[in-house]
C-alpha cells in the first residue's frame, strides 16, 4: 500500500485534501450528499486550475480499510497526487494553496494559518469569509479560480477574521468530557455523564431526522 504514496514536491502549488474516516457523523449526518469520497475528488480533480495539484493525505487511522482499489483509480489523473498518511498535516496546510475538507478539523486549522477553505457540509467555521462553501459541484470550477485569483492578486484575510474563528469555535464546544487520554477526568462521574448525556441530546436537536431519512434512502437507491 504504501508505494501508493509519494512526497510532495518542493515550490509545487497544491490544494490538498484531507481523507475522512467513515462511517462517521461529520459527514453522514453533516454532509449525507457528499458521502462518496471518491466521487467527490474525481469532480475536484477534473475542475482544479491546471497550475495546481490535487494532493490527496489519507486519515491514518484509516489507513489501509479502504483497500488498493480504491485509490488505484486515481492514478489516471496526472493532477492528483497521494501523499504519506504519516506526513505532518500542518506542514501539508502552511504550504497549501488551498484546503479542501467535507467538514473536517483540518480547516478549521487551515483558517488559523490565513488559508481559503474550500467545504462541502456544516461545520461551526462555515459562515467565515475565507470559507467557500459548495453545495453544487457545477459551482466547483468557479470556486477554485475565485480562489486562484485571490491568491494571484495577493489577497489576505479581514482583520477580524481570527476573533471570528475563535468565537465560532468556542461557541461550537459542548459541556463534557469524553476522552481521558487528553483531559484525565473521571468519565464515569455522574456530572461528567449528564453533561455529555446533555450535549448529546443538544447535538441530536440540531439534526433533521426526517430529511437525513430521506437522503439516506435515496443516496442507497
Amino acid at each position: 500500500m504504501k508505494k501508493l504514496f509519494t512526497e510532495p514536491l518542493p515550490g509545487e502549488k497544491y490544494f490538498i485534501y484531507f481523507m475522512h474516516m467513515q462511517p462517521e457523523s461529520t459527514t453522514s449526518a453533516q454532509a449525507p450528499l457528499y458521502l462518496t469520497q471518491d466521487y467527490l475528488l474525481e469532480n475536484i480533480a477534473v475542475t482544479l486550475p491546471q497550475k495546481y495539484k490535487l494532493y490527496i493525505k489519507e486519515h491514518y487511522s484509516d489507513f489501509g480499510n479502504r483497500g488498493k482499489e480504491f485509490y488505484d483509480k486515481f492514478k489516471h489523473y496526472p493532477n492528483i497526487r497521494l501523499i504519506d498518511p504519516y506526513k505532518n498535516s500542518k506542514q501539508l496546510i502552511a504550504n497549501a494553496s488551498g484546503i479542501i475538507t467535507i467538514t473536517g478539523t483540518a480547516g478549521f486549522e487551515a483558517l488559523l494559518l490565513e488559508k481559503p477553505v474550500v467545504i462541502f457540509g456544516n461545520v461551526f467555521y462555515d459562515f467565515l469569509g475565507s470559507v467557500k462553501k459548495v453545495n453544487d459541484f457545477n459551482k466547483l470550477y468557479d470556486t477554485f479560480r475565485q480562489i486562484e485569483f485571490k491568491e494571484n492578486v495577493g489577497v489576505t484575510p479581514a482583520e477580524d477574521e481570527p476573533h471570528r474563528i475563535a468565537s465560532s469555535y468556542i461557541k461550537s464546544l459542548y459541556k463534557g468530557y469524553v476522552n481521558p487520554y487528553y483531559f484525565g477526568h473521571d468519565l464515569a462521574s455522574e456530572g461528567n455523564i449528564a453533561d455529555v448525556t446533555a450535549a448529546m441530546r443538544a447535538f441530536m436537536n440540531t439534526i433533521d431526522e426526517e430529511k437525513l431519512l430521506e437522503t439516506v434512502i435515496k443516496y442507497k437507491e
